[in-house]
């Protein structure tokens, strides 16, 4: 075993005792995009014994450009069965596992069964639901999000630190933008993703400075990263024990589309051709829709709230966005609003573009 890891086994501050807690951790990684592919295969090359990859979406052609752990062979492929699959190859010494499934208030348990859970989710509800589980099964969550040319990187629910709550308050004061809206150079996810692996090797073996209590700020165009201290917040809802997951969780989940609301593009424009008389609502922004777009009415996500008037109740609606998951969100919320027959494009314009219809339109 010790050959292979023989370059940091040399290190003063990992040595075989050192290697040896390596290979008794286990860490479970909440998405295998672009953070999660990189914090990967530093996890897997240094040695951490126990990988668990839980992730539903699969790989698509945009992918490619930031999340190094797929080719294009891998494209409508499971990434967390992929990601398993190469990890596998490239160190057949440790255990890996893939969980092909969303996180979600119901399964979020899982990562009662791991040491350290790293968030390389895009999403802020993501981040915050792994907040609140990791707060009440007391698992350290190593945690970051990119956006353009920078990022930012924290430990939470430390035992010796604050939750991302103390930071950022409720879901509904935090930043709700993401990649696939602002966009991202594929070197800014890679170059976090690392220091999330590093993170957890700092913690797993108790080497100084861990990023518990502050917040790394990088934006790599100006290349000179800010650490901002923080600490528990007094009104934190879940550092002074006044809600349970329970509580908080209940009515907020990360919105699920049951098969029954999903239509392949293939689908839709069999329909379409058959002159069926559905209702397309495009939901992103206007110089996406100006870019490309499959037809029907824009409505971007923020301001569909206020715009419900405007989609008619008598007709089969099917949403779209660019990959899928604005459009699954604003599904959602038109299911609240008593909406019934709704679909969801799988895949978004991305999926359209790249099936057979794609090249039809």
């Amino acid at each position: 075993m010790f050959e292979r890891y023989a370059r940091q086994i040399v290190l003063p501050q990992i040595g075989k005792l050192g290697q040896k807690k390596l290979q008794q951790t286990s860490v479970l990684c909440i998405g295998a995009g672009g953070l999660g592919s990189s914090a990967l295969l530093y996890l897997a090359s240094a040695g951490i014994g126990n990988i668990a990859i839980c992730d539903n979406d699969t790989v698509s052609l945009d992918n490619l450009q930031r999340q190094v752990l797929y080719d294009e062979q891998d494209i409508n492929k499971k990434k967390s069965v992929i990601a398993t699959k190469k990890l596998s190859r490239l160190n057949s010494s440790i255990t890996i596992e893939a969980i092909p499934d969303f996180l979600t208030a119901k399964n979020a348990a899982i990562l009662s069964g791991y040491d350290y859970v790293l968030d390389a989710s895009d999403n802020f509800a993501t981040k915050l639901l792994l907040n609140d589980a990791c707060h009440f099964f007391k698992k350290p969550l190593i945690s970051a999000s990119v956006l353009q040319f920078q990022g930012q990187l924290s430990v939470y629910c430390h035992p010796e630190g604050p939750c991302l709550r103390c930071l950022y308050g409720a879901i509904e004061n935090m930043k709700s933008e993401n990649c696939a809206e602002a966009g991202v150079l594929g070197m800014i996810p890679g170059w976090f993703g690392i220091l999330q692996a590093f993170e957890i090797v700092k913690l797993c073996l108790n080497l100084p400075n861990p990023l518990i209590g502050k917040l790394c700020d990088w934006d790599l165009l100006s290349a000179l990263p800010r650490i901002f201290e923080f600490k528990r917040d007094p009104d934190c809802l879940l550092c002074t024990g006044k809600a349970s997951f329970a509580t908080l969780w209940q009515n907020l989940v990360i919105p699920e589309v049951s098969v029954q609301h999903q239509i392949s593009p293939i689908e839709l424009f069999n329909r379409l051709a058959q002159n069926e008389d559905i209702f397309l609502l495009d939901v992103r922004n206007p110089d996406e829709h100006q870019a490309f777009n499959i037809g029907g009415t824009l409505i971007p996500l923020s301001e569909l709230a206020e715009r419900v008037s405007e989609i008619p109740t008598n007709k089969p609606i099917v949403l779209y966005c660019h990959s899928g998951y604005r459009s699954q969100v604003a599904l959602e919320l038109l299911q609240n609003a008593g909406f019934k027959d709704l679909f969801n494009l799988i895949g978004g314009v991305v999926a359209w573009q790249q099936s057979q219809v794609g090249h039809l339109t």
